[in-house]
């Protein structure tokens, strides 16, 4: 493909489509849902606890990874054993529950949709993990990778896939 071609191919703003998941096998999916409005309010003790208490009801999703900025969160998660609802259910779920916690109404805090890539292989993976763990020192937040309290990089009590 040349320079010319490359140039005029739509630019998405959001997936074709909701990355599909095999039951039988363990799929990891890359996922990132953005507050409305870029409202910096996730990086505090209180948003933390109320997303990972909601993450560790394991009976439809599990999160792997997590990294929770001012303003979005990444997650790498996979479907259980007995999980019956789809991805975008799920989060819809979580992302109704924790808004209500953290004191917001319906459809106030988050925007409506998520951006999902299906995991392909082990370098997407480590290149998806570096990412996310970087993720607040690129955004200055802090100097080492090591010290952003909202991440389970830091937090060590998630399930590895």
């Amino acid at each position: 493909m040349n320079k010319n071609e490359s140039s005029s191919l739509p630019i998405r703003k959001r997936p074709a489509r909701e990355a599909l998941v095999n039951p039988r096998f363990t799929e990891l999916i890359f996922i990132t849902c953005c507050t409305r409005r870029k409202i910096c309010v996730l990086d505090n003790e209180l948003a933390h606890n109320v997303l990972v208490s909601l993450w560790n009801d394991k009976s439809h999703w599990t999160v792997a990874h997590y990294v929770i900025m001012p303003d979005h969160i990444h997650l790498i998660v996979y479907a259980s054993q007995r999980c019956s609802i789809n991805l975008r259910s799920w989060v819809a779920w979580w992302k109704s529950i924790a808004a209500r916690k953290l004191g917001y109404k319906e459809g106030m805090l988050w925007l409506a949709d998520l951006w999902d890539t299906r995991i392909r292989n082990c370098d997407h993976l480590a290149e998806k993990l570096t990412y996310m763990k970087e993720n607040p020192m690129r955004a200055g937040l802090i100097t080492d990778a090591e010290s952003w309290p909202f991440s389970s990089f830091t937090h060590h009590k998630q399930t590895q896939p």
